[in-house]
């Protein structure tokens, strides 16, 4: 269908607004006192004049059309949702929002058939078989339903799905396409190791303490590879979408002279669930692709001797499925990545973050153990525990008793609203203290294992990342 206007359509003018025609106004018609709308006049060759009547005839033809293809309806005063299709003809998810400034009252149906069960997202109560389910929102509430219907209500007309092909696995993200569309075809097709990365790094250093990479993005790493070597760094912790960049064997090269290695491969900050896919959704085209990537991940960091691959639960907001679902795909994704990555002689680190299912840390400790997998161990970061609740020291605490192979020195601070954003601020401006990075690496550093310093927000890398240190050194 097309709707089309000559010559586009002007700002919305309110009555007062309306010029004078200096014409005799015809009678106001039937619509317009319907509507309550001003009576308007378009010149020759002109925008369509406001308001606009093209609107409410699109509205009018298109609702009644779009409306006969919905599963469910809505029964109250008007709110908006969404309807989401499962891999089930007979499940579905139902998400309600109410924007108004007061109480929503109401029932959710199937259009052709009744509820058969269900439970409500939110509250983890059941929802009863009948013909509705009755739901009242206050201001500003949301809540997600699975309901299932006593009959198949669609038809999924697929065939047998292909594994994925070795493209489909590279379009994980926009940036992501874009570094991966840069590279010679072979590269991309082939699933090889870009050569630069060959032979392996040697094993990491005791204790060692390594940077995020990408604090340094703009910075000549001429300039930023001998600063972080004078400070007695050991390293970097780069993207796992590093490994694809063209300026990758350039660095790579510039790391090697300076005696410099990549201490761990962040998998956690590139991976969009929404538009990639994740570990935990029971979409399993979705996973599979997530973990058909990883794993060409991590048999590009075993050739290169990079030992540690770090991964994120998936987004709490991202996932419609219950909690349990949502834990039973991720400790199974885990587990079969660690199982690949026994083989490769990796560990894959999980970490909890702001926004993402199980990030607290006793959450975290219990999924991992579910694993049951010497190679899928735990990373803590300290400003991920702060906007948890938790108290970092308490956090590490209880990861080292289950495992902590990696920590992450970072820094947030509370907005005046009481908001905490993941700010990664540098370790001197942010509401941890000094005393908690101290007393953490006082006792990490007697078991020999490694940390890396994350800070993202700075417009003076290198002098924070010196004052850094002097303070965790001294």
């Amino acid at each position: 269908l097309l709707f089309a206007a000559d010559y586009g359509l002007s700002d919305w003018l309110l009555p007062a607004e309306l010029p004078s025609s200096g014409i005799a106004q015809p009678p106001i018609s039937s619509f317009q006192q319907a509507v309550s709308l001003p009576l308007t006049f378009g010149g020759v060759d002109q925008p369509l004049a406001s308001p606009y009547q093209l609107l409410q005839h699109v509205r009018a033809i298109l609702l009644p059309w779009l409306e006969k293809w919905n599963l469910v309806e809505v029964d109250g005063p008007p709110i908006q949702y969404i309807t989401n299709l499962t891999e089930a003809p007979d499940r579905f998810l139902v998400t309600l929002c109410n924007n108004e400034a007061k109480s929503w009252r109401g029932a959710v149906r199937f259009r052709d058939a009744n509820i058969a069960g269900g439970s409500n997202w939110m509250t983890e109560t059941a929802i009863e078989p009948g013909e509705a389910a009755w739901l009242q929102l206050g201001f500003g509430e949301l809540v997600v339903m699975e309901l299932r219907s006593d009959r198949p209500l669609v038809e999924f007309k697929t065939e047998d799905t292909p594994p994925p092909s070795p493209r489909e696995l590279e379009r994980v993200s926009d940036v992501v396409r874009q570094r991966l569309e840069s590279l010679a075809p072979e590269t991309a097709l082939a699933h090889e190791l870009p050569a630069p990365l060959a032979p392996a790094q040697p094993a990491e250093p005791l204790g060692a303490l390594y940077v995020n990479s990408w604090l340094f993005e703009g910075i000549d790493p001429a300039e930023w590879i001998p600063a972080i070597k004078e400070l007695g760094l050991a390293g970097i912790e780069i993207r796992a979408t590093d490994l694809f960049d063209p300026a990758m064997p350039e660095l790579w090269r510039r790391l090697r002279e300076a005696g410099l290695q990549i201490g761990a491969v962040n998998a956690g900050v590139d991976l969009v669930p929404y538009i990639f896919g994740g570990l935990s959704t029971k979409v399993n085209r979705r996973r599979e692709t997530t973990l058909a990537w990883l794993a060409r991940v991590m048999d590009i960091m075993a050739e290169a001797g990079i030992s540690r691959l770090v991964v994120y639960p998936d987004k709490s907001d991202e996932t419609y499925q219950t909690t349990a679902e949502c834990r039973e795909m991720l400790v199974a994704s885990l587990a079969r990545l660690g199982e690949q990555a026994v083989g490769r002689g990796l560990t894959v680190v999980v970490e909890g973050a702001p926004g993402r299912m199980f990030g607290h840390s006793q959450e975290l400790r219990g999924v991992v153990a579910a694993c049951d997998c010497p190679a899928v161990r735990l990373s803590l970061d300290l400003a991920h525990a702060q906007i948890e609740g938790e108290d970092p020291l308490q956090a590490f605490a209880t990861l080292c008793k289950a495992g902590l192979d990696y920590v992450h020195f970072s820094n947030c601070r509370r907005l005046p609203n009481g908001l905490v954003l993941d700010q990664h601020l540098p370790l001197t401006e942010g509401d941890i203290s000094t005393k908690v990075y101290l007393e953490i690496l006082s006792q990490w550093s007697g078991k020999g294992q490694a940390t890396c310093i994350h800070i993202v927000s700075s417009n003076q890398p290198l002098s924070y990342l010196r004052k850094a240190i002097s303070r965790i050194r001294r």
